[in-house]
């Protein structure tokens, strides 16, 4: 999730955690999208959301792609604005 100057993270690749990481770094905007860049556990991590359509795994079209690079791995997937946090299961 990205709010202001802040990207909220819960993923499994973050080891030692996996609970939610807000990495506060540099966000640039252009024309093609929005970029956050900083580090985490001492690694850099970078995030990058385009203006493209992406199809997600269900079939649903997604107003963005999103491609973050974390520890030299690049995870790609779909981003929407606004999107509601899902309740653990």
């Amino acid at each position: 999730m990205i709010e202001g100057n802040e990207l909220s993270i819960e993923a499994n690749f973050l080891k030692p955690t996996t609970a939610t990481v807000t990495v506060v770094g540099s966000g640039s905007v252009n024309t093609e999208g929005v970029e956050y860049a900083s580090t985490v556990n001492g690694q850099p991590i970078v995030v990058n959301i385009k203006n493209n359509l992406c199809i997600d795994d269900n079939g649903y079209q997604n107003e963005f792609t999103a491609i973050l690079t974390y520890a030299g791995k690049a995870y790609q997937g779909c981003a929407v604005a606004g999107a509601i946090e899902i309740a653990p299961t």
